[in-house]
């Protein structure tokens, strides 16, 4: 008798063992314009697992190979379905896409949106009655969400200059698509200045500030 709930116990681990799944995912990053692949993509994962009771959270990184595919499996047993959280490339906005298949291994393809366009800020202490200014240009195809909502900021923040002193940058936008440029003078007021206009395509986009 005691033979026989030995081998019993043992198929059951073997059983359990061999027929747990393990969460794993497959992916393709690609252009969102051309439908090409893009290489050395920083994909951030997110997936959760119990052990001993306890709920674990785990940020794994992997990176796409030159055909823009990349994959993933957890080694932990009782782990959650495996998340795609942040996707960053050189060159395009952290906003992205995602189609997902799910499976034995889940199939996903991820679209970003190509930083394609420019935008030449120029910014001008003309008369001196302002000694430092805070500036901000915000991008619609980078807006993800409150936390990750677009905006890059001129640089140093805030910028200080002295009367006939200008500063130039360049920052990097969306073709077709709006972005805003907006500043104030005051460190405690809110924003009382905004000026919107459209990023013209294949066509370098120019806004100066003069004050």
């Amino acid at each position: 008798m005691e033979k026989m709930l030995l081998l019993l116990a043992c198929l059951a681990i073997l059983l359990t063992t061999s027929c747990r799944k393990e969460e794993c995912i497959n992916g393709k990053v690609l252009d969102a314009k051309t439908n090409e692949p893009i290489s050395n993509a920083r994909i951030t994962l997110r997936y959760e697992y119990i052990e001993y009771g306890s709920l674990f959270n785990t940020l794994p990184v992997v990176y796409s190979d030159k055909s823009g595919n990349f994959s993933f499996s957890a080694t932990e047993d009782h782990s959650s379905t495996i998340g795609v959280l942040y996707v960053n490339a050189t060159g395009y906005s952290e906003v992205f896409t995602l189609e997902r298949t799910y499976g034995d291994c889940d199939e996903v393809v991820v679209r970003m949106t190509p930083l394609d366009g420019v935008l030449n800020l120029t910014i001008t202490n003309a008369t001196g009655t302002h000694d430092s200014i805070y500036a901000e240009v915000f991008n619609k195809c980078q807006y993800r969400n409150s936390l990750y909502w677009g905006v890059t900021r001129v640089t140093p923040y805030p910028l200080t200059l002295q009367p006939g002193a200008s500063i130039s940058q360049i920052v990097s936008t969306c073709v077709q698509d709006s972005s805003a440029v907006r500043w104030k003078f005051s460190k405690n007021d809110p924003w009382f200045q905004i000026d919107s206009f459209w990023v013209d395509s294949g066509t370098p986009m120019s806004r100066e500030i003069s004050y």
